[in-house]
C-alpha cells in the first residue's frame, strides 16, 4: 500500500507527463501481482 501511495503522490508531481503513466501502470502491476493467489 506504501507503494501506491507513493506512486500516486509522484504521479500527481508529474500530471500530464507520459512518466506519471508509466509510475502508475507499474504500481498497479506490482500490487496485483502481490495479490494474485500462488499455485502451491
Amino acid at each position: 500500500l506504501a507503494t501506491l501511495v507513493g506512486a500516486i503522490t509522484i504521479a500527481r508531481a508529474t500530471r500530464g507527463d507520459a512518466l506519471s503513466d508509466d509510475i502508475l501502470a507499474a504500481a498497479r502491476d506490482r500490487l496485483l501481482a502481490s495479490h494474485e493467489p500462488t499455485d502451491a
